[in-house]
């Protein structure tokens, strides 16, 4: 065999600039149209865990930025933070060993899941298993809804769903409300119901939790290094320039407390909002929920809603005043 040109229907384009070829007997990544000699030589046993190092860095990394805002209130660093704990949110993947080979068996392949991320970042996750070792190839999706459902359609059939995990999509019936260009909520009696392309999944988990307890956290670490900067204050001679930049960076602790609250429930009943919000922009939606101690707030923006879908959401807020 000299080389197979495989067809586009064939073929799954990745952010990369590469393709991964879906053959009869095989996973195949490379930066041509065709499969050849070469690309088909199996390398399941190179190994990448090195990543475990650069997580460790990362750990100490967050741990030296909290010791060094709180002794020094030096408030620019809390963006830092938030990116560093962010990170850290992949952890459980590291467990993982990474994959170098491009040329995957599908013997060897103990399972495949899509999954879909935030700006069009769409993920192709490739469980392998190897003389008894684990590891995973993660190859990111080109950025469009059309390769996701390519993949889809083509690994249908190798894709290994844990059934304690996954619940088959549900198609529920309700008057649309709009979050953006792919997402709705679905009204439906006294529920509604969170769903992405007309898709209801039963166990899909709220997108903010993670966003919620970072805020939360990065919340607690600015408050306190306030709180010892205004102390320090008092032990000196402040001037001026030593409140506006303490006013300023007072104003930051708004922006964990908007995303401590923020959230894309995947259902809620009509009878826990609290109250109803509208301006020019959006409309906010406020849930009492037990599983948070803060109001989780839903927003909607004006610009996907029509007049009619407005005067609904308007006609749920009298309907829960009453209640």
């Amino acid at each position: 065999m000299q080389y197979i040109k495989t067809p586009a229907e064939k073929r799954i384009n990745l952010q990369s600039g590469m393709y991964c070829h879906v053959l009869g007997n095989e996973l195949v990544i490379n930066d041509v149209t065709t499969v050849e000699p070469r690309h088909l030589e199996i390398k399941l046993d190179k190994l990448n865990s090195s990543n475990t190092l650069q997580y460790l860095l990362n750990i100490i990394l967050t741990l030296g930025l909290i010791t060094v805002i709180l002794l020094s209130s030096f408030f620019i660093f809390i963006p830092l933070l938030f990116v560093s704990l962010w990170h850290l949110r992949k952890l459980k993947q590291q467990t993982i060993p990474h994959n170098k080979s491009n040329c995957i068996p599908y013997k060897n392949i103990e399972k495949i899941e899509l999954e879909k991320g935030k700006l069009g970042f769409n993920y192709l996750k490739i469980y392998i298993e190897n003389n008894d070792i684990q590891s995973l190839k993660i190859l990111r999706l080109y950025d469009s809804e059309s390769t996701f459902e390519q993949a889809k359609k083509l690994l249908n059939n190798w894709i290994k769903k844990d059934e304690k995990k996954e619940s088959t999509p549900l198609k529920i019936s309700g008057y649309a409300i709009p979050l953006s260009e792919t997402e709705n909520y679905l009204f439906n009696n006294e529920n509604a119901f969170y769903t992405q392309n007309n898709v209801y999944e039963l166990n899909k988990q709220d997108r903010y939790i993670y966003i919620r307890a970072i805020a939360i956290f990065v919340g607690f670490i600015l408050a306190a290094s306030i709180i010892a900067k205004i102390s320090l204050m008092f032990e000196t001679n402040p001037n001026y320039i030593d409140f506006i930049v303490l006013l300023f960076f007072a104003f930051l602790f708004l922006i964990p407390i908007k995303y401590s609250s923020k959230s894309v429930p995947n259902q809620f009943n009509l009878k826990s909002i609290r109250e109803i919000k509208s301006n020019s922009k959006k409309i906010i939606l406020t849930l009492k929920d037990s599983s948070w101690f803060l109001p989780l707030k839903i927003h909607f923006k004006t610009k996907y809603l029509t007049q009619e879908q407005i005067d609904f959401l308007k006609k749920i807020q009298i309907e829960a005043v009453k209640n």
